[in-house]
């Protein structure tokens, strides 16, 4: 939300003003310190900062987060994907950043895999397959899992 502020220009205190949020609340917003903001106090934000209200209700946790490419590799791959997952979320669609589902930052210790995976392909528009020698050379049969899975859609 800091980026968001910043990009209009407004100061905490001016935030304040337009809003009647406190500023001190809208610093422990921004540092990710207060929890559970409400969707009205998101919608002012959203509205005064020219954001996507749903961007933020994401944010919050309100909404899943819907990410724009799920991207189906092998891990011997893995440092090929982590540079094309940095290049699509550098780049911009109707004035918000592209977002990728990219296995080691979505998935957690103790987390179900397949059901991450699951979760992923539901919540992307798109799967990207890195068709490479070795995607097709597993024996795991995640990736064979993955790619069907996105066919079943």
């Amino acid at each position: 939300m800091k980026r968001l502020r910043k990009a209009r220009g407004l100061t905490l205190r001016a935030v304040e003003t337009e809003t009647g949020i406190s500023n001190a609340y809208l610093s422990q917003l921004e540092t990710g310190k207060a929890e559970n903001p409400s969707a009205s106090m998101l919608k002012k934000l959203a509205d005064l900062y020219r954001a996507s209200s749903q961007a933020l209700m994401q944010q919050a946790g309100y909404l899943p987060i819907v990410r724009d490419v799920f991207l189906s590799h092998r891990s011997a791959n893995k440092d090929f994907v982590r540079e094309l997952a940095t290049d699509i979320e550098s780049e911009a669609y109707e004035e918000r950043r592209l977002m990728t589902w990219l296995d080691e930052a979505e998935i957690r210790p103790g987390d179900s895999i397949p059901g991450a995976i699951t979760r992923g392909l539901e919540q992307s528009r798109f799967i990207a397959i890195v068709m490479t020698p070795e995607y097709f050379a597993t024996g795991s049969g995640w990736t064979d899992a993955e790619w069907h899975a996105a066919f079943a859609r």
